[in-house]
């Protein structure tokens, strides 16, 4: 699953660069592409960067 979500990602990330030199050759609104732009990043980033963590002993009460 953490493939798929990551080749959509990829994919969201070039198309959002194309419209981010479109925006930039003012063929596209800038304020639309640089926000656009930044979420398809954290989205191919964020399950990457998602790790197993430790969350505590169930059912520890503090007594040793």
């Amino acid at each position: 699953m953490i493939r798929v979500r990551t080749f959509i990602g990829i994919c969201f990330i070039l198309v959002s660069i194309y419209f981010y030199l479109l925006a930039l050759m003012h063929m596209f609104p800038l304020y639309f592409a640089g926000p656009l732009l930044f979420f398809s990043i954290l989205f191919t980033l964020k399950p990457l960067s998602n790790r197993k963590r430790f969350k505590g002993f169930k059912g520890f009460n503090g007594r040793a």
